[in-house]
């Protein structure tokens, strides 16, 4: 039989501080949209200007995509650690050995 320890309380903490960050930090990610003037690329370089700007902005819908998925993780694990708590809860209760 497996013996499975989980702290719920620590968990879900620590889960819960991870998705405040993470979330915290998708907001500052979203209000700071990178640009690049195609001008900046110089006189003649414009075609360079605009593959910048758009590998720019190709790169902060990456990330941003990627802390969204960081976060809908985060919240997945916690509503697991949550599930597995009320779970044991219930199993225990069953057997009469609540807690």
């Amino acid at each position: 039989m497996f013996d499975i320890d989980l702290d719920v309380v620590a968990a879900t903490t620590a889960l819960t501080a991870l998705i405040d960050d993470t979330s915290a930090e998708l907001t500052r990610h979203q209000q700071t949209v990178p640009t690049y003037p195609v001008a900046a690329a110089g006189k003649g370089f414009a075609a360079h200007g605009e593959a910048l700007a758009k590998a720019y902005a190709a790169t902060h819908d990456m990330l941003g995509q990627r802390i969204s998925a960081a976060l809908a993780t985060s919240e997945a694990a916690r509503v697991e650690v949550r599930r597995f708590a009320s779970e044991d809860d219930g199993f225990a209760e069953n057997i009469g050995g609540g807690y």
